[in-house]
């Protein structure tokens, strides 16, 4: 997954500014410090659950709930089918991939929030992967054009 697209088509993907990514990065929200410019698919990924979370629960609370199941949700990477339940109650969130565990989790004796992030996560990586064929397919139209001209120079 060496793919990447700019931090500001993300932004636009996710409908957030550029600086509210680099806000998450700054507040450690992100497993993994960032391999080279521009955002990976797994930065994506992450991205797409810390603003779906932040949308459901507001921004505190979405921060909260990432935290807790960041390191769940990595190993989920690529994704499969998952809920996050969450109880304001206890500021407590879990990730769940199973019915027994949704089960479990969901009896903590107050109300929760079950959210479920697979359809916005599902868009996201579409849009993402989009970004990268159209630039991959643009990037090879820079190149041949700069060759075009340097061979009509010389």
């Amino acid at each position: 997954m060496s793919e990447r697209i700019p931090v500001e088509a993300l932004a636009s993907i996710l409908g957030v500014k550029p600086s509210q990514y680099y806000s998450w990065r700054a507040t450690k929200l992100f497993g993994a410090a960032p391999s080279g410019d521009g955002v990976s698919q797994r930065d994506a990924l992450e991205a797409t659950v810390i603003h779906f979370l932040e949308v459901q629960l507001g921004p505190a609370f979405g921060r909260i709930a990432y935290r807790q199941i960041r390191e769940e949700h990595l190993r989920t990477i690529p994704p499969g089918g998952f809920e996050i339940v969450w109880c304001a109650k206890d500021r407590s969130a879990i990730l769940t991939r199973t019915d027994d565990e949704l089960s479990k989790a969901v009896r903590c004796g107050s109300a929760v929030l079950v959210i479920q992030p697979a359809s916005e996560i599902a868009r996201v990586i579409r849009a993402w992967k989009v970004e990268v064929e159209d630039r991959s397919q643009n990037l090879g139209a820079v190149k041949r054009r700069r060759k075009a001209a340097s061979s009509a120079s010389a």
